[in-house]
């Protein structure tokens, strides 16, 4: 099953906590965190010729600035910056480099694009309507360790 939804507002996140209590989940439940692939159950069943490769696509959230479909295009560049500085952080396997679209060649995209590494640019009219793509493709980027073996953030 799957569940999508995006909280633009004060309201609407009590609305999407009222969901998730009468989903069985309770305010004062914490989401745990397990990067540990070898944790993974299931999907050893899964038939290769029909799952080839399988894509996370996850959201942020950041504390005084609005999603997508709401923020300016100086909270998004705010997103980018404070994304790019927690990025540096990153040390070890975790550490990569932060390539911002903007100065990306369009060669560039399109390989990342064919890839699996950037997800295709926004043409679908389901994003164009949410306004998801404003201001293409201002702060907006993607942050690959050397060498490239998996994506790790794209904004």
């Amino acid at each position: 099953m799957q569940s999508n939804f995006q909280a633009t507002g004060p309201g609407l996140v009590k609305s999407f906590c009222f969901i998730l209590i009468f989903s069985g989940y309770k305010k004062t439940d914490l989401h745990m965190t397990d990067l540990n692939p070898n944790n993974l159950i299931g999907g050893d069943d899964l038939d290769p010729n029909y799952v080839f490769s399988c894509r996370v696509r996850t959201g942020r959230s950041i504390r005084g600035l609005c999603l997508p479909p709401h923020c300016t295009r100086a909270e998004r560049r705010e997103v980018e910056k404070i994304s790019i500085k927690a990025l540096a952080t990153l040390d070890g396997p975790l550490k990569g480099v932060y390539y911002p679209l903007s100065k990306m060649t369009e060669k560039d995209q399109d390989q990342l694009i064919a890839d699996h590494f950037l997800f295709d640019k926004p043409v679908s009219p389901l994003l164009l309507a949410a306004r998801m793509a404003r201001d293409w493709p201002d702060a907006r980027g993607k942050s690959l360790e050397k060498p490239v073996a998996y994506p790790r953030m794209t904004l």
